[in-house]
């Protein structure tokens, strides 16, 4: 089985304790109190999404003393399934559950913060969304740029302890989201050491060793039948031909754009979304509406449908990047309203 093109993802956002937006490392980013305020109020609309591929993301937070954060997952599921219920079939089919802290990993504890969920509340909550009509896929973000949720480990990167964690993570986790397709392994925003630069520790892999531990984690993924998904961020540092060379034609491919009202504008990053899906890559391109205008997320859609390899191009995915909640809930409603237009219009 494979998703069917013209496919809707969105990404969903939990809310957290404590003050301020982190950056990956768990530095406390520099933000303004107003864009805080906007980037929580577009998390909230990703949950709308309900039917077509759906991305749940819980954003983290944390205090300034320091201590991880906790989240408050039950009223994010609450939200989620009251979205769901109001929109079961217009927008998306797919769920795509960034997991991070949400699950006390039975493998490792010690990663759970207040409020995460069992292995057995998560598995009864996953399959009560497939019997909605819902596929439910997870999603392990390995990028170094996003590596808060891996506490201590984060320190550890492409190390063997390192490399034995992540393998008992991707093991727990697909122990519960049983009977995947697929499971996200993130890997997006590594090649941008800026978005690192309020952060202690400051790591990025590159060359060689960014190519062992993706490959690395894309065969600890397959060896339990699951087909990985991933960012397309190397392409915006290299070339498709060295990309072609070494990615596995199995790895599903989500290219990203925001702020894209303006189409012209992007036509250089646009090759990246025509070039995987003509090179042989499923591919599933992602924007918001959290960063511009509505409009430019279903013009994209109209561009990925006129433009794409149709056989290759199998979803499209609503990341609104703001925390679920209630203060957000009428973003999170546009962001599903978005999603549906943009199915109308792939057809």
């Amino acid at each position: 089985m494979r998703m069917s093109a013209g496919g809707a993802a969105i990404t969903l956002a939990g809310c957290a304790t404590g003050k301020s937006p982190l950056d990956s490392a768990g530095t406390i980013r520099t933000e303004s109190p107003e864009r805080q305020a906007r980037k929580f109020a577009a998390l909230e609309s990703l949950k709308e999404l309900g039917p077509s591929i759906t991305d749940i993301e819980v954003r983290r937070t944390k205090n300034i003393k320091g201590k991880r954060a906790a989240f408050y997952l039950d009223d994010v599921m609450f939200l989620f399934c009251d979205l769901a219920r109001q929109r079961p079939k217009s927008c998306c089919n797919q769920i795509v559950v960034d997991v991070g802290e949400f699950l006390k990993y039975p493998s490792h504890p010690e990663l759970a913060v207040r409020g995460s969920w069992s292995a057995e509340r998560l598995a009864a909550e996953v399959k009560r969304l497939n019997e909605m009509g819902f596929e439910v896929v997870p999603k392990l973000n390995f990028s170094c740029c996003h590596r808060t949720w891996l506490g201590e480990y984060g320190r550890m990167i492409s190390t063997p302890k390192y490399y034995e964690v992540c393998s008992d993570l991707i093991r727990d986790v697909l122990e519960v989201f049983s009977g995947t397709r697929f499971l996200h392994i993130g890997m997006d925003e590594e090649h941008m050491p800026t978005y690192q630069r309020n952060s202690t520790l400051l790591v990025m892999r590159q060359g060689e060793l960014w190519w062992h531990d993706v490959l690395w984690l894309v065969k600890e993924v397959e060896k339990h039948g699951v087909r990985a998904w991933m960012w397309h961020d190397f392409l915006r540092k290299n070339t498709m031909a060295d990309f072609a060379k070494r990615m596995p034609k199995t790895v599903v491919q989500s290219p990203w754009a925001y702020q894209v009202d303006d189409t012209k504008r992007y036509e250089n990053l646009f090759w990246i979304f025509k070039t995987l899906s003509e090179g042989g890559y499923d591919t599933v391109p992602c924007s918001s509406h959290c960063y511009g205008g509505d409009k430019g997320f279903v013009r994209l859609a109209e561009w990925c449908r006129d433009n794409m390899d149709p056989a290759h191009f199998i979803g499209y995915q609503m990341a609104p990047w703001m925390q679920t909640g209630e203060a957000y809930r009428r973003l999170l409603f546009r962001g599903s309203e978005l999603l549906a237009e943009a199915r109308r219009v792939m057809g």
